[in-house]
């Protein structure tokens, strides 16, 4: 399946959205009531550092409240997740990471489906419906990037040959890899550049993307424009994407709520045309002059040129607000004609608890269900993507955060 009409169906087929638990009656079961399988990766409110994560399903998202007391499957450790196709995969993240891939049963109950481990990995792209791509980044970064091919119906992990990044302009700093698409024969992989694992660096002036052969993934080149900073943030997994006619975007934050040491250039979209491997000189989408002066902090593709992000609400970025993403606002985004609409009726709130965006909404009939995260706790908005409106829904309680949203039911 080409990727792009993949990630179409995977965001416009996904149903409503899921809601996690905190106790769970059968290890690898969690009930769904009929007409539901949404399902929802939650973190528990914990005593002190101690909290633990809980897939739970349900079919309401817009009435009363969603409690993780009582239901779910528990998770352990800090995960990420991954859905391919009718498939999610949570995997732990540690130096051997353990994977385990749930899917629904017959009877719209979630259940274990297969466990593998591979090395420890932050960073993923689905395929197709039943294969992705993970990559392995040491916690300071390296030169080498590897890979891993995974096919998540039978488990099985192939480990590709270490791939070289050189560091660029001498610089000694290493590659800390913040997304992938896949066009042709090419995989296309953004990175920024960090000097020690407190993600410092002094290499903040310029976007970069390695260039892969696809499907050997052989290391080609770098290729850079200093019109913005580096793409993407730590986890990210938006900031790059194909539109349907194949020209490939990358968004950069270049915040400093974002992650980055410094911001030295402004934050916007750059284009790489179909069937070339260069950026587009002729185009340059400058967020800051866009909105006023304010950083782009998630983005992720919808379809038809359009993209979802979330904005910073201020423009003043202190040394205090580094790692935060604060206060942001939701926004319909047209990378064509350049163009920026704020969502009424969705407050200001928090752009994280990571950068891996595309899990924290799903589309269904047209409509965006997204999680959203503010003072007055946790909550589910219904977007109108057409009229820039937003409906607040279900309540989550008993929850410290989302990890994210998914429709298993394929």
């Amino acid at each position: 399946m080409n990727m792009n009409n993949y990630k179409r169906i995977l965001l416009f087929v996904l149903g409503f959205v899921a809601i996690l638990s905190s106790c769970k009656d059968d290890d690898n079961v969690a009930p769904v009531e009929e007409g539901g399988a949404y399902t929802l990766a939650i973190r528990s409110n914990g005593d002190g550092e101690v909290t633990t994560d809980y897939l739970v399903t349900t079919d309401s998202l817009m009435d009363g409240e969603i409690s993780l007391l009582g239901q779910g499957v528990e998770q352990s450790g800090y995960h990420f997740y991954q859905q391919t196709g009718a498939y999610l995969t949570t995997v732990t993240y540690t130096d051997a990471n353990v994977a385990t891939v749930y899917k629904l049963n017959d009877s719209d109950e979630l259940e274990e489906h297969i466990q593998f481990t591979m090395g420890r990995t932050h960073l993923f792209y689905p395929v197709d419906d039943k294969n992705f791509i993970a990559m392995n980044i040491p916690r300071g970064g390296s030169e080498n990037a590897t890979f891993y091919k995974v096919n998540v119906e039978t488990g099985e992990v192939s480990e590709s040959a270490t791939s070289v990044f050189t560091p660029t302009r001498g610089s000694g700093e290493q590659a800390y890899f913040s997304g992938m698409v896949h066009r042709g024969d090419q995989l296309f992989v953004p990175f920024f550049q960090i000097a020690a694992s407190d993600f410092s660096s002094q290499m903040t002036d310029s976007a970069y993307v390695a260039i892969y052969s696809y499907p050997g993934l052989e290391y080609q080149g770098v290729i850079t424009d200093e019109r913005t900073g580096p793409i993407g943030a730590y986890a990210a997994q938006g900031h790059i994407f194909n539109t349907e006619n194949n020209d490939i975007y990358t968004a950069s934050t270049v915040a400093i709520s974002s992650g980055f040491p410094q911001e030295t250039r402004p934050s916007g979209f750059l284009r790489i045309n179909a069937g070339e491997s260069t950026f587009d000189e002729s185009y340059f989408f400058n967020i800051e002059d866009a909105t006023g002066g304010y950083k782009l902090c998630n983005t992720q593709y919808l379809g038809n040129n359009k993209v979802l992000a979330s904005i910073y609400s201020f423009k003043e970025h202190k040394a205090e607000d580094k790692w935060t993403r604060r206060d942001v606002r939701l926004a319909i985004i047209d990378v064509v004609a350049q163009t920026v609409n704020y969502i009424d009726g969705v407050p200001v709130h928090y752009g994280g608890p990571t950068a891996t965006f595309a899990n924290q909404f799903i589309v269904d009939n047209d409509m965006i269900y997204i999680k959203i995260t503010n003072d007055e706790g946790i909550f589910i908005y219904e977007v109108d993507p057409v009229n820039f409106t937003g409906t607040q829904g279900a309540e989550i309680t008993d929850a410290s955060a989302v990890y994210g949203f998914f429709n298993l039911k394929q």
